[in-house]
């Protein structure tokens, strides 16, 4: 018995000086690691704090006007009563009638529900009267009644995106008011609707997009291709209504037809091709041109 008790003793002082190593060494490893954790987080925060020191040199939230929806549109002063009427338009995520709420716990559940919040969304659309809503996460199997009927008898139609994809019933729209606006053109896509109008009484033509990209932190690339699908989009629409034109930002009031051409992009790696200019019916020229600096008379 005791050459047993012997024989344990001596395991025992193996596995000690076995494992304590190997313990001491993830302990090691683990300290390092937070440590590393906690240096990256700080050297971070303090990039970002950097990043918005520059910003505030150049843009002041304080210089923008806020006005709370009921009392919108903002009364002009009398510098701005000489201007045209402006254009409104509003962009809102409506946050889809079916939301979980599964990472909201602590709201309470009478303000989940769809009736309350639906009331609070047609309260604030009525109190903002845009001309043009680009609405956001509008459910297409209930848009009639959500959306569509109460909005109408405030003279507004509507277009959605198609319905396709791996969300294909929750889906951006365009709602825009009929006695400002005539739709010219529509292209309705599985994460984005676009359209053209024309602002009755005149002869000026606005392009018009609503869009939903797609989520989550590591899709980056594919929001990259659906805005730089939709920017192409646009593109050919300005080229197919005004032959003058170089495309969205840029245009030449004298260039002769281009042949199609093709081109690598370095960068990305990818064959496009230039679409040729083509004889349209006369339109006003110019049409489309960007004026970072636009004159109001």
């Amino acid at each position: 018995k005791e050459g047993e008790i012997v024989k344990k003793k001596r395991m025992n002082k193996n596995r000690l000086t076995t494992w304590l190593p190997v313990a001491l060494l993830g302990t090691a490893g683990i300290l390092l690691g937070y440590l590393f954790y906690r240096r990256r987080k700080a050297v971070i925060q303090k990039q970002q704090k950097e990043e918005d020191d520059k910003g505030s040199n150049v843009f002041n939230v304080n210089q923008v006007k806020i006005c709370e929806p009921g009392v919108w549109p903002p009364a002009l002063t009398s510098n701005e009563s000489k201007k045209p009427t402006f254009l409104s338009v509003t962009s809102f995520n409506t946050l889809r009638r079916h939301y979980g709420f599964h990472e909201n716990s602590w709201t309470p559940y009478r303000y989940k529900d769809w009736t309350h919040r639906r009331q609070l969304l047609m309260q604030l659309l009525k109190d903002i009267n845009s001309d043009i809503f680009c609405l956001q996460e509008t459910e297409l199997r209930d848009i009639e009644t959500d959306f569509a009927k109460p909005l109408a008898e405030l003279g507004y139609r509507y277009l959605t995106a198609k319905p396709s994809g791996r969300h294909d019933f929750t889906k951006p729209s365009i709602f825009y008011k009929t006695d400002k606006f005539t739709l010219l053109w529509s292209k309705p896509r599985s994460r984005t609707v676009l359209a053209e109008f024309l602002i009755n009484g005149s002869e000026h033509r606005v392009l018009v997009v609503s869009c939903h990209l797609q989520g989550g932190g590591r899709e980056k690339s594919s929001r990259y291709s659906q805005a730089r699908s939709v920017v192409k989009t646009l593109d050919h629409r300005i080229r197919e209504t005004d032959p003058n034109s170089t495309g969205s930002g840029s245009s030449s009031s004298s260039r002769s037809p281009q042949p199609r051409k093709k081109h690598r992009n370095k960068n990305l790696g990818e064959t496009t091709t230039s679409d040729s200019q083509q004889n349209q019916p006369d339109m006003p020229n110019n049409q489309f041109n960007y004026n970072p600096n636009p004159n109001p008379d």
